[in-house]
């Protein structure tokens, strides 16, 4: 992404802080040669939630490969340069094993296929959480979208939250600063743009529908 990138790692006997310290290390002095510059590149120290299981997996990957459609930044993920979703497509790469995952989609050829379906295809409109006015951005959110295969609300919600520093029951709580409740509505219509209905969503936000429209309509989203 512009200010932040994702990795799914599958560690082994590796210790995956020394190889991220490395890794931002190489990189840091990359930039800084190449732009006659010192100091610090990245500001926080990296997030490592772990995958708990297959579900949560997938949903991790979707997750990343969707992201810059998510953010506005291309119209389909195979239009994201630095993404490995073409790799998944079936162009080589020397950093990018595939294997693993795509044997989770099935034997032989149709693995690419029911991948390319499990990512989803490109957006039709832009992201309703933008600047766009809407007299209702749920409408906005819902029309046209054709829902197909979509993995467990639970799973996306704490892809959400590890990507914003926080854990999926800070979203869900009561807290209504201005950070968490436009947060949440940002997940909110995210979901719903995937194709998860209304009460799917106010269930795991743990509110009722009627109090998900106020956070995503309202003039403050404070819910």
């Amino acid at each position: 992404m512009t200010n932040h990138f994702h990795l799914l790692v599958r560690v082994g006997t590796a210790a995956l802080g020394k190889m991220m310290k490395e890794l931002q290390h190489r990189y840091a002095q990359y930039l800084h040669k190449r732009r006659g510059t010192d100091g610090h590149v990245f500001q926080d120290r990296y997030k490592d939630p772990r995958c708990r299981n297959d579900r949560h997996l997938l949903n991790v990957l979707r997750y990343i490969h969707r992201n810059p459609v998510k953010h506005g930044a291309v119209a389909d993920p195979g239009d994201w340069e630095w993404s490995s979703h073409r790799a998944y497509l079936g162009r080589k790469s020397a950093l990018v094993q595939t294997s693993y995952l795509l044997s989770m989609f099935g034997p032989g050829r149709d693995q690419v296929e029911a991948y390319r379906k499990f990512i989803g295809a490109k957006a039709d409109s832009p992201w309703p959480h933008g600047r766009r006015q809407n007299r209702s951005r749920i409408a906005a959110a819902s029309r046209k979208r054709e829902r197909g295969w979509l993995p467990p609300l639970a799973g996306t919600i704490e892809a959400f939250a590890a990507e914003h520093g926080l854990s999926p029951d800070q979203l869900r709580g009561p807290s209504k600063t201005p950070r968490l409740s436009g947060l949440r509505r940002r997940f909110a219509l995210d979901a719903i743009r995937d194709g998860y209905s209304i009460s799917e969503v106010s269930r795991e936000l743990s509110r009722s529908r009627q109090a998900l429209h106020r956070l995503v309509n309202g003039p403050t989203g404070e819910c």
